[in-house]
């Protein structure tokens, strides 16, 4: 069984539940899914509350009787439990499933919080890649100082940070292209496209000025990669999701698909704004004024996410 809380824009919450099971099909194990449960949930998402949400969905699909038999000796010994969890790997959930335990138990039900829950595997890879991506944005200059073979690990697993060799940096990037790439850590390149994406989406006005100007390169031929023209296709930028960390490559991978774009279109947005304090918008002339800025900026964006 999986389940997670979902909220709408209007901040209504609800919980799904959703049931996996083997089944025999034309004489074959397959495996099956269903949606048990779309319920409003109110309140605060405690783990007591979500417990008691819990149990009267499993209840009411009838599921909570599921029948585990282990034969010993010819002897079949059947307990009552129900199967196994997987939800994320917030606290809340922690002590829901200690509280459904509990719940379960009264009706002489066996549920064991730890052995019978399976921890979300995508919610650890976001997790992960968040603090990846946080810890690269904090590289001071002493973590590229010379550091000794033996002091290495044999396997870094990729990651650029404390115990990287000046030199293997250098090499991979270029001299020049290791002092921009590091000024870009210090900038936090992922904030910074999060402050992009996020001002051009809260305006109709700076949308509508997005696509004209993809327009009118594409007419103009403004457009070029390798000395080739090519058009740039009419798409907004996007914005990740806290809790979906290949959401974050997909919005900078759309700001990089734009970035021949924003040395026309930053200039102008500004000018799009009825605020008297500009001030905000200092970093997309900038961005456009400075073409290593904006590239460093990407690059290390989207090396977070390699």
């Amino acid at each position: 069984m999986t389940s997670d809380i979902w909220s709408t824009r209007a901040r209504a919450s609800y919980i799904a539940v959703t049931a996996h099971w083997i089944a025999l099909v034309d004489s074959k194990l397959t495996l099956r899914a269903a949606l048990i449960a779309f319920h409003r949930i109110g309140g605060a998402h405690t783990g007591r509350r979500i417990a008691r949400n819990l149990t009267y969905l499993i209840k009411r699909a009838g599921i909570e009787h599921k029948v585990n038999s282990t034969n010993i000796c010819c002897h079949i010994l059947t307990t009552i439990q129900i199967g196994h969890i997987t939800m994320d790997n917030a606290e809340n959930n922690n002590t829901a499933l200690t509280e459904l335990r509990d719940l379960l138990a009264k009706d002489g039900i066996k549920f064991d919080p730890k052995d019978q829950r399976i921890p979300c595997y995508p919610h650890i890879i976001n997790i992960c890649v968040s603090h990846i991506v946080s810890s690269l944005t904090q590289v001071s200059q002493d973590d590229f100082e010379d550091v000794h073979d033996d002091e290495l690990e044999d396997d870094d697993g990729g990651y650029v940070g404390q115990d990287v060799d000046q030199e293997d940096v250098a090499e991979y990037f270029g001299d020049k292209e290791q002092a921009d790439w590091i000024a870009a850590l210090r900038r936090d390149p992922v904030k910074r496209a999060r402050k992009v994406v996020r001002t051009i989406r809260a305006s109709g006005q700076r949308k509508e000025a997005l696509s004209k100007a993809i327009a009118t390169g594409n007419n103009m031929k403004l457009f070029t990669e390798a000395g080739t023209h090519h058009d740039v296709k009419d798409l907004q930028v996007i914005k990740d999701v806290q809790h979906r960390w290949d959401s974050l490559y997909l919005m900078l991978d759309r700001l990089f698909h734009l970035k021949q774009v924003s040395k026309f279109y930053f200039p102008i947005l500004p000018q799009l704004t009825k605020f008297r304090d500009r001030s905000r918008f200092d970093i997309f002339s900038k961005l456009s004024q400075n073409s290593n800025r904006w590239n460093s900026m990407m690059a290390t964006g989207m090396y977070s996410m390699a």
